[in-house]
This record gives structure tokens, sequence and C-alpha cells, in this order.
């Protein structure tokens, strides 16, 4: 179902024509949560020296939990340090898990619902 453009799975680095070593994974983690979001491919503009989504976010989403990553990630650029590129990923992980301890009850209840509207398995 539908195509995307070559274009369109390139990193911000590939882009600009400059090396690129780890952002492209960074990327590619940036354009599998665009898929499951919103149900579209991953379409960035560059608005001043950044890149951002083109498409906006619904306002119930957790905005700035979303846009922490998709910042981060797609304005990753050119890392060649491992431990660089580890100490960003492990400031987004500790802001992600920060957020879902807090809703734990929560995220329960709503996975015990969805559970229970699913079908039941036959015996």
């Amino acid at each position: 179902y539908g195509r995307v453009p070559a274009e369109d799975l390139e990193c911000v680095t590939m882009r600009k024509e400059q090396k690129w070593c780890f952002d492209f994974d960074c990327y590619g983690v940036c354009v599998c949560a665009h898929t499951l979001l919103f149900g579209t491919y991953m379409e960035i503009e560059q608005v001043g020296d950044r890149f951002t989504l083109k498409k906006p976010m619904r306002r119930y989403w957790q905005t700035p939990l979303w846009r922490l990553l998709f910042d981060s990630c797609i304005n990753m650029g050119p890392i060649s340090d491992l431990h660089e590129y580890a100490k960003e990923i492990q400031g987004l992980k500790l802001a992600f898990e920060a957020h879902l301890r807090g809703r734990r009850r929560e995220l329960k209840s709503l996975l015990l619902a969805q559970d229970e509207m699913l079908p039941k398995k036959k015996e």
C-alpha cells in the first residue's frame, strides 16, 4: 500500500551529503515511531537550522515527550563517538521511563481494558 520516495528515508546528514554514522539509526527510530503514531510515512522540513516534522501532533498526545524524541533523533547530526551517542540515547530513555513510571496505574488499566476487547481463545 503506497510508496515512499527514497529521499524521505534519508537522515538529515545524508541529505546534506555529510558523513553519517549512528544518526541514520536514530532517524530510523523516528520513521518507525512516526508510522505508528500517524499511520503515514514521515516527512520533514527545515525550519531555520533545524529539521522538524511536517505533520503536527495531536494535542492529546504527550507532545513534549514525542517532540523531544523527534527533535533529538532527526537533528542528531554526525556523531562518530559511541559514548556521545549512548549519552544522547540514555537521556531519551530516561525521559520516556519517567513518563511511564508516573502513569503506571493508568497504563495497566488501559491495557486490561484492551485485553477485555480481544476475542477469547476457544478451548
